[in-house]
């Protein structure tokens, strides 16, 4: 299973996407001034 993260980012917004398989499995999106997941997400190895 392969998976990828993809991740977009502005000022006011940061998206982020999580592929397996080249298929969308979750999405998050970070707003200025709410706080969600999207910007304590890190890769381990």
């Amino acid at each position: 299973m392969s998976k990828e993260i993809c991740i977009s980012s502005t000022p006011h917004e940061t998206r982020l996407a999580i592929l397996e398989n080249d298929q969308l499995a979750e999405i998050y999106y970070e707003r200025e001034n709410e706080y969600t997941l999207a910007g304590s997400i890190t890769k381990a190895a």
